[in-house]
């Protein structure tokens, strides 16, 4: 069951993020931080270890309560000047100078962020925590007669997704709230947010930490979470190659059937085929324009050309991205899309070889036999017409095709892409 995309967001708060933050710190609040920090220093990343299931079975108080004590936590961690005023605050000040010392603001928001995506991904191993988020109503801005509700703090998000299975909309489902604290917490590794923070090093590492997690969230189906995801990675990184092929590849799937079978549901609010096909191209020309040597950006660009009836366009984004010399089911794409350009512009043999290509990738691909087979009867070659049909069964009909797997985009690297991002906590 995927988490589509488009459901309005759904903001139940207790109080609003401005009172919320002029809130006193309790005891509970500052325990709980001293949990969240220890949780984020001994979390193996990648693992579903203790630190992990902590995290994963968080109820909503506290989660309130931990939000009790982040202002405080984030001016200490930015180096602000601020006082003790209590007890309590004196406790939060000295917790967070020690990470400060040990593993440092950059390392620790590093660790946090890994923490709460592994949180994300191994949630359905733990028990759920309770639903305790509370049911009141928005309460407005103190001496604000506007009805409008400010949005709550990162910890505090509760936003409801639809869920469909086979194009019917099941349900609604609260999505995932470590997505957005995670965010929130990298927002303060980027130059220009903090002056006491924000080396270039940081900067490629939550780049790269946006293009892993969104690799996950494509390999499992979680478009609804991508949603927000990549809304924010575009504002932090409008020309970032990896962030620009991530969008792009999320507005073409939005554009495939899978998806457009629930544009007429009225819990789904889907762009159009057309419009978000044309989003998807605008964003991986400019991945290719920024980085030309951003090989699978070039296969799907051919492939939305090609739909557009570029088909001259098409064939030449394939044609250069076959010179970079992909492998894999890169590489079957790449022979199957530039197979069906070659096709409409009626260069027929070499529609034959580059279907002929990508059987030899994969022999038991429906997509590449049935394509072949087409272009044979079109060459009045009837045995070459023939002979790909006589290779399809029971096995091309169930799997071995790569096409099944093209709405996944980065997620048939997601292991790759989150061992290279924990690898950058050691460099």
């Amino acid at each position: 069951m995927r988490r589509t995309v488009a459901m309005a967001l759904v903001l139940v708060v207790l109080v609003s993020s401005e009172t919320l933050h002029a809130q006193k710190l309790t005891t509970a609040s500052v325990a709980m931080l001293k949990q969240w920090i220890g949780a984020v220093t001994t979390h193996t990343p990648g693992v579903p270890d203790a630190a992990v299931a902590a995290t994963a079975s968080m109820t909503y108080e506290q989660r309130y309560q931990l939000n009790l004590a982040m202002p405080l936590f984030r001016k200490v961690l930015r180096s602000e000047p601020v006082g003790c005023r209590d007890d309590l605050s004196c406790e939060v000040i000295d917790r967070t100078n020690t990470v400060r010392t040990s593993p440092g603001p950059e390392r620790f928001l590093e660790r946090a962020a890994i923490l709460h995506a592994d949180a994300a991904i191994f949630a359905a191993r733990f028990t759920p925590p309770i639903d305790d988020v509370p049911l009141t109503p928005e309460i407005r801005h103190s001496g604000d007669l506007r009805s409008r509700a400010e949005p709550p703090p990162a910890l505090l998000s509760v936003e409801r997704l639809a869920i469909d299975k086979d194009g019917e909309v099941r349900g609604q489902v609260l999505a995932n709230w470590n997505w957005p604290f995670a965010r929130s917490l990298l927002d303060m590794l980027l130059p220009g947010e903090n002056p006491a923070l924000g080396r270039e090093a940081a900067r490629e590492f939550v780049v790269a930490w946006y293009h892993a997690t969104n690799a996950y969230l494509f390999g499992s189906g979680l478009y609804g979470e991508m949603t927000n995801h990549l809304a924010h990675a575009a504002i932090l990184f409008p020309d970032e190659a990896d962030v620009l092929f991530d969008r792009g590849c999320y507005a073409e799937i939005m554009g495939l059937p899978i998806h457009q079978v629930l544009a007429g549901d009225r819990h789904v609010t889907l762009p159009s085929e057309e419009k978000t096909n044309e989003q998807a191209e605008r964003l991986l020309a400019r991945a290719v324009l920024i980085d030309p040597s951003y090989t699978e950006a070039r296969i799907r660009l051919g492939r939305l050309l090609g739909l557009h009836g570029r088909h001259e366009d098409a064939a030449a984004q394939l044609d250069a991205a076959l010179a970079l010399k992909p492998a894999g089911e890169l590489a079957y794409y790449a022979h199957l899309f530039a197979a069906r350009e070659a096709r409409a512009l009626s260069r027929l043999d070499d529609a034959a070889r580059h279907y002929r290509a990508a059987t030899a990738l994969f022999p038991q691909a429906q997509s590449a036999l049935i394509g072949a087979s087409q272009v044979g009867l079109l060459l009045g070659d009837l045995p070459a017409a023939r002979a790909p049909l006589q290779q399809l069964g029971i096995r091309t009909a169930t799997g071995g095709d790569p096409w099944w797997n093209y709405q996944r985009a980065t997620g048939r690297e997601v292991n790759r892409l989150m061992s290279e991002l924990h690898a950058r906590l050691g460099s």
